[in-house]
């Protein structure tokens, strides 16, 4: 079985969901950039949320509130509100 696939941006490397479960956020390197993803209708939320150089992944805060996003190439984690 396989799953229709979900555009995103440039080279998407990691994917991690919120805690209730309803979001993933996934990582896209070549675009410098976290997508949002409904989980229950399959489509991207919104525009690309811009972060540092060469994102790697991202967790959340226990509430879900908020997105970290690890930065590789400028040593940097970028803070996404996520709600």
């Amino acid at each position: 079985m396989q799953g229709a696939p979900i555009n995103v941006g440039d080279f998407p490397i990691s994917v991690a969901f919120t805690p209730d479960g309803k979001t993933a956020y996934v990582v896209n390197q070549g675009d410098v950039s976290v997508s949002a993803i409904n989980v229950k209708t399959g489509t991207v939320q919104g525009a690309p949320i811009n972060v540092g150089d060469f994102p790697t992944s991202v967790a959340f805060s226990p509430n879900g509130k908020t997105a970290y996003v690890t930065n590789a190439g400028d040593a940097t984690v970028s803070v996404i509100t996520t709600r």
